[in-house]
């Protein structure tokens, strides 16, 4: 049962995976350069910028790259909500005040779905508790990258090249 579900939903995300490939391709195999028209998406300015700079990615790149963005956007996301509701259950104040601007800005309608540009720029409460949550739980507390050449910062550090470099983003 298990294993039958997992594979339906594979199916279901290379069946769009493979939808949004299609829209950004001819039958030749080569980029539709209106599809890149006012495409504002991540996949549509990626492509942009690989067509100034000359590159070409073929579908299994592509297709690879888009879900691989799915993958680590369902993590990260995932992770930054828990962070938020967890700050949230600890603070019912501020539940209070995201419910006050959630009848304010939106009317209380709970019967139609809000797109983006619904609620952009219109929740500063929402967004300062979110920022926080991120601030003192991020999803990605720390990175690190190995220099390619010998680089300084703005600080005046330098690495040479083949240097790990490694940083935290967590709050203290």
């Amino acid at each position: 049962e298990d294993e039958r579900m997992l594979k339906k939903a594979l199916n279901n995300i290379n069946q769009y995976v493979e939808q949004v490939v299609d829209g950004y391709y001819d039958e030749e195999g080569n980029i539709r350069d209106d599809a890149l028209q006012d495409d504002q998406t991540m996949t549509g300015l990626f492509l942009e910028a690989a067509k100034e700079e000359g590159k070409k990615y073929d579908r299994k790149f592509l297709r690879d790259m888009i879900i691989n963005v799915l993958i680590a956007g369902r993590d990260t996301t995932g992770s930054a909500l828990t962070s938020c509701v967890e700050y949230l259950v600890q603070h019912p104040e501020w539940q209070d005040k995201l419910a006050e601007e959630a009848k304010t800005c939106f009317g209380g309608n709970t019967q139609e779905a809000l797109t983006f540009d619904d609620i952009e720029g219109k929740s500063p409460v929402a967004e300062a508790v979110f920022l926080e949550a991120l601030r003192l739980n991020p999803s990605v507390p720390g990175n690190e990258k190995i220099a390619v050449k010998d680089v300084t910062f703005p600080s005046g550090a330098t690495a040479t090249k083949g240097t790990y470099i490694h940083w935290a983003t967590m709050a203290t």
